[in-house]
């Protein structure tokens, strides 16, 4: 099993994909996938209330005789085995932890009854961010390309110079995803953009994401939901990245393109089996410098910082306050962001927090 450096494999379990509108007022997942209010997932529906649907279970054929009358109902196999931890405060505040993958498909579900069961018996949701409200949000969406938007009268160009910009440039077109309107658009929506490149024919989509498969459940069953952060934050950060970082995981994505597909396909393999030990070995890039970074680890300092350490430190503490409050929750967060060194797990643990592996049957 390689180490996955690829920057793109990162975002994919450290930052949820936003929906933003086109500039030509479509709406569209900053991973590249058309999306709207009225979507339909009818086989995350029927995972979700029991029925059947051809990802998880065969149809019967018609006529086809049961082996016995009598002969109880045979269970859809499960889709995936991640990783699940559970909680506990000394006043009985619980909250189930599930590692996310933000990109998925429906061979991911349904989970282990465990997970349903924790779901069904928590007072709220917790995500990273709400993307399944943000989607139908059509000002909040303005608001956010606005701040993409580049005001000073230069063009991406201007930014990334001429060489980055037009291998970057050819990977969107490559891609189907580039428009000319894109120019006049940030260095971090670029870089949004190519990570979206990255996806290629994998077939893994934010709609068939961990988060929003519970967010959409949430949502029409009217369960609590809390963000931790939001849509706005995660963009606000990345826009906050220097020039010099923001030109580096760039050209650095791009240079991993070629074997991007197979590499976050990889890894969702390995998300599906739970497998925690070669998880974290894969994803354990604080150790593992990626190429474009080499000479400038003072800059990937900067972006580990801000991706990984910040935000778990407030993903911690968040999660201590929501167990102070004696309830019980269910928190959906990247993958990267549990387990590991510096992961959530283990600063509850070191916190004197009761912190459990949940293994399924």
């Amino acid at each position: 099993m390689k180490k996955l450096t690829a920057l793109i494999l990162l975002l994919s379990v450290l930052l949820l994909g936003a929906c933003v509108g086109d500039g030509n007022g479509n709406s569209s997942f900053a991973d590249g996938s058309e999306t709207s209010s009225m979507q339909s997932l009818e086989s995350l529906d029927n995972a979700s209330d029991g029925s059947e649907d051809e990802s998880y279970a065969d149809e019967d054929s018609e006529g086809e005789a049961s082996e016995s009358e009598n002969s109880e109902t045979q269970e859809p196999e499960v889709g995936s085995k991640p990783i699940f931890y559970k909680v506990t405060g000394e006043n009985g505040g619980t909250l189930y932890f599930l590692g996310s993958i933000h990109v998925a498909d429906g061979s991911a579900y349904p989970f282990p009854s465990e997970i349903e069961k924790a779901y069904e018996s928590s007072d709220f949701l917790a995500v990273e961010a709400d993307v399944y409200s943000f989607e139908s949000d059509m000002e909040a969406q303005v608001e956010l390309m606005q701040k993409m938007v580049l005001l000073d009268g230069t063009t991406i160009s201007d930014h990334l110079g001429a060489e980055l910009y037009q291998r970057a440039k050819t990977a969107l077109e490559e891609a189907g995803l580039y428009s000319s309107y894109l120019d006049y658009y940030s260095p971090a929506f670029w870089f949004s953009m190519i990570q979206s490149a990255g996806l290629g024919d994998s077939e893994l989509e934010s709609e068939f994401g961990i988060d929003y498969h519970f967010l959409k459940l949430a949502t029409e069953r009217g369960k609590e939901i809390r963000e931790i952060e939001s849509v706005e934050e995660q963009y606000d950060m990345m826009i906050g990245f220097s020039s010099e970082l923001l030109k580096i995981l760039i050209d650095t994505t791009v240079s991993e393109l070629e074997t991007a597909e197979e590499d976050i396909n990889e890894l969702y393999s390995l998300w599906k089996t739970g497998d925690e030990e070669t998880i974290a070995n894969a994803l354990s890039y604080e150790t593992e410098i990626p190429e474009g970074f080499v000479e400038n680890k003072v800059l990937y300092d900067e972006y580990v910082k801000a991706m990984s350490t910040d935000r778990n430190v407030k993903m911690t503490e968040t999660a201590k306050n929501y167990l102070s409050e004696g309830k019980t929750g269910f928190v959906v967060v990247g993958l990267a962001h549990v387990i590991g060194e510096g992961g959530i797990a283990e600063a509850l643990r070191n916190e004197g927090y009761s912190v459990e592996r949940i293994s399924f049957e």
